[in-house]
């Protein structure tokens, strides 16, 4: 599902124009309209996609030519775990080695553990929003570069804060630092952080309160 026609128009663009080389993703799912809809958009973005409507049409496949990646669902008809089967067996035998996604209508733990069981590295619940799965699929196959680990350090001690700060760069993280809690919501904005490192005792606003 897409949710902003626009935003998505713009990724494909600018992918399209990037020029970058087809990578190789075998998308394995009984749905053949599913099928065709998520290979085509995948195509948009530079993804060469071989789409298998039977999970055991895996194995042959990946020897012939050895994926990027695997999409699979895991719920075919007369197995609910089909496809969580295959991938542990492909997995075991040492036949299957690139990062594998996991397609399901169901969200549980239960069904989440045993993907990553079988030797998982994503799971997408239906339906499928396409942008998060290219963006996945990016990520899995090395095709964007890791962004610097972002941290907001708020602490009314400059001292103790660009003490800390330089601690977190030369460990290779984009720090900033606030030393007034009262303005740290600019920074945060800014900056979108993975990490905020927060003093708890600060005039004003206490740590506790502003996170």
């Amino acid at each position: 599902s897409i949710s902003d026609a626009a935003a998505w128009e713009s990724l494909v663009t600018a992918r399209e124009s990037a020029g970058d080389a087809p990578t190789a993703v075998i998308l394995v799912d009984d749905d053949e309209s599913f099928l065709e809809l998520v290979r085509n958009q995948l195509s948009h973005f530079g993804f060469d996609v071989l789409a298998l409507a039977d999970h055991a049409e895996l194995r042959s496949a990946v020897v012939a030519t050895p994926p990027a990646a695997v999409i699979m669902d895991v719920a075919f008809p007369g197995d609910d775990d089909a496809g969580v089967t295959t991938i542990r067996a492909l997995r075991d035998e040492g036949i299957l080695s690139c990062p594998v996604v996991f397609l399901s209508v169901r969200g549980d733990l239960p069904a989440r553990l045993g993907a990553v069981r079988a030797g998982c590295d994503g799971y997408l619940v239906k339906p499928v929003d396409l942008a998060e799965l290219v963006e996945l699929l990016d990520r899995l196959t090395k095709r964007v570069r890791e962004e610097a680990f972002r941290v907001v350090v708020v602490d009314d001690d400059p001292p103790v804060a660009e003490f800390n700060a330089a601690l977190l760069a030369q460990a290779g993280m984009e720090t900033a630092v606030v030393t007034d809690p009262m303005k740290a919501m600019g920074s945060i904005h800014e900056m979108r952080p993975d990490v905020i490192l927060m003093d708890i005792q600060m005039p004003e606003c206490d740590g506790i309160e502003l996170a």
